[in-house]
């Protein structure tokens, strides 16, 4: 896959940080007022509900407003959701190259006075531990019907 991006904290993230385990990663920013308010939580309600089972899944957000969502942003705003989030970030060549990956796009919708607002990707991307794409999981679920999905891969 080739990622090379930062986590809320400041640790390096790449591959190998994927591999081995199962992974659902949505590409958003914290301004959002579309999809990210629905998506998030969902992942987070869904890896909720798995934990109930002694199951997990790594709860990954790649920003797509890296001017906006420095590490500090990530790190309360995610923080608020599942503490197990991480929070990705780095240079626009880097998140770019995240991006292009997972053939996600982003462009610029229309600025308001907090800023940019941004049309991205929608659906959550299911990963597996050999890095493979096991499914696009669209937002609307129930977290209840995303635990079951991701329940029969674990």
């Amino acid at each position: 896959m080739g990622l090379h991006l930062r986590d809320q904290f400041g640790h390096p993230f790449t591959d190998n940080d994927l591999r081995g385990r199962r992974s659902l990663v949505f590409f958003g920013y914290a301004r959002c007022e579309g999809i990210c308010p629905q998506a998030l939580p969902l992942m987070a309600e869904a890896a909720r509900l798995l934990e109930e089972d002694g199951k997990s899944v790594q709860l990954v957000l790649i920003t797509i407003d890296d001017e906006h969502d420095d590490p500090q942003t990530l790190r309360t705003w995610l923080a608020e959701l599942h503490p197990a989030f991480r929070g990705l970030t780095g240079g626009a060549s880097a998140l770019a190259d995240a991006r292009q990956k997972f053939h996600v796009r982003r462009s610029l919708a229309m600025e308001n006075d907090d800023g940019p607002i941004y049309r991205h990707g929608t659906f959550i991307y299911h990963v597996g531990p050999n890095l493979e794409l096991s499914g696009l999981l669209p937002p609307m679920l129930s977290p209840e019907k995303l635990a079951g999905i991701l329940d029969g891969y674990l």
